[in-house]
């Protein structure tokens, strides 16, 4: 009988212990996504490469196994100020450090160590993909005129696909609407303190996964992490800013984001210092000369070179 793809599930729970999975549940731990991908399995496929008197294929050896989840979650604040957003566990598996002021915000940085993982129970109509151990990475995407989505990769232990029902009961109430991007919602985008008039945003947190499957451990480490920007914003001239020279002359400067108006709906990107890192493009869009840029997303004093906040 066939798998209907409209039947899909994640459930996430964070670990207490590497090692011990979660048991995550419908009630409490559903994640609102889209775009959601579970891949059977990963693996390392070694060739035998055997010598046995006649050419062909003598196949391949699985080894290193372990499973990703590729999906989306909408952008969007709790509702309350100082409330967590229901992705707060899948940003601290992406090796980010949640602090919470109560009613005031709630702030992820990257870290220097390795996160607590998730646990992961993805289903799809009738089976289920689990995976424990999992770290991820994550990329952002505001874009004028689109809902703002949060991209999230995970690789994690491997388990056998299990046939069970489909869970019931699951819980989305924490999820809230988001807001589309554009000027009545956004109220903020400045680029080396000068405020620009933005078509796109696109940050890539871009954490290093690996599986090492060696003797006496197997699991997903994040062992570095190269933030990217890329931008596109209209051209202004050069009494306003010599763009030309600030890539020439490798200048450093902030990147800020405000998006939201109200308290409880309020995201926020703050990107201490950060330098074009390629030759940037001049593109067309309504006849509006938009400059397309690429940064690079550097720390300050460290583990500090993105700064998102929720309040």
């Amino acid at each position: 009988m066939p798998l209907n793809m409209a039947n899909i599930a994640l459930l996430v729970k964070t670990q207490t212990v590497l090692g011990t999975p979660a048991v995550p549940a419908p009630g409490a731990n559903a994640m609102l996504v889209r775009a959601m991908t579970p891949a059977l399995l990963k693996g390392k496929y070694v060739e035998r490469n055997l010598v046995r008197g006649a050419k062909g294929n003598y196949g391949s050896i699985v080894a290193g196994v372990y499973r990703s989840f590729e999906f989306e979650v909408e952008l969007s604040a709790s509702g309350v100020a100082g409330t967590a957003p229901k992705i707060g566990p899948l940003l601290m598996a992406c090796n980010m450090a949640e602090t919470v002021t109560a009613a005031t915000s709630v702030v992820y940085q990257p870290i220097a160590g390795q996160a607590l993982p998730v646990t992961m129970y993805g289903y799809l109509d009738g089976v289920m993909f689990q995976m424990s151990d999992a770290r991820g990475t994550v990329s952002f995407s505001m874009n004028a005129e689109e809902i703002p989505v949060a991209k999230f990769n995970f690789i994690g232990k491997y388990h056998p696909m299990t046939d069970v029902a489909f869970p019931t009961g699951l819980d989305f109430s924490g999820f809230k609407k988001p807001l589309t991007v554009g000027f009545v919602n956004t109220p903020t985008y400045t680029v080396h303190g000068l405020a620009v008039v933005m078509q796109q945003f696109s940050l890539d947190l871009a954490n290093e996964l690996v599986w090492r499957d060696l003797v006496g451990f197997a699991g997903a480490r994040v062992p570095d992490r190269k933030p990217k920007l890329s931008t596109v914003f209209e051209l202004t001239n050069v009494a306003t800013r010599n763009w030309g020279e600030s890539v020439r002359l490798g200048t450093e400067g902030a990147v800020s984001l405000v998006h939201g108006v109200t308290a409880g709906s309020i995201v926020q990107f703050d990107l201490p210092v950060t330098a074009f890192d390629s030759d940037p493009t001049i593109s067309d869009l309504d006849k509006v000369a938009m400059l397309n840029g690429s940064l690079a997303v550097m720390p300050n004093t460290g583990n500090d070179e993105l700064v998102l906040t929720f309040k």
